[in-house]
């Protein structure tokens, strides 16, 4: 997982990490659901950026192969 919760320095603090980005702390909540929450977000978030990073690479090397093919 590349976001994770853990509870911060005050009582009450709990804190999403970024733990691909040398753990940086993007997410400060009151409550620990939330904070879960946001984590869970973020992470289908970056999934799903992942994915489509991907698909376009898919594209652009399929792209490439066409033009070597006709030329």
């Amino acid at each position: 997982m590349r976001f994770i919760t853990e509870m911060g320095e005050q009582a009450g603090c709990w804190l999403v990490v970024d733990t691909a980005n040398n753990n940086a702390i993007v997410g400060n909540h009151e409550s620990a659901t939330l904070a879960a929450l946001d984590a869970c977000i973020r992470e289908k978030d970056s999934c799903d950026e992942d994915l489509l990073m991907l698909m376009q690479r898919q594209k652009d090397l399929s792209t490439l192969l066409q033009h070597k093919t006709a030329a």
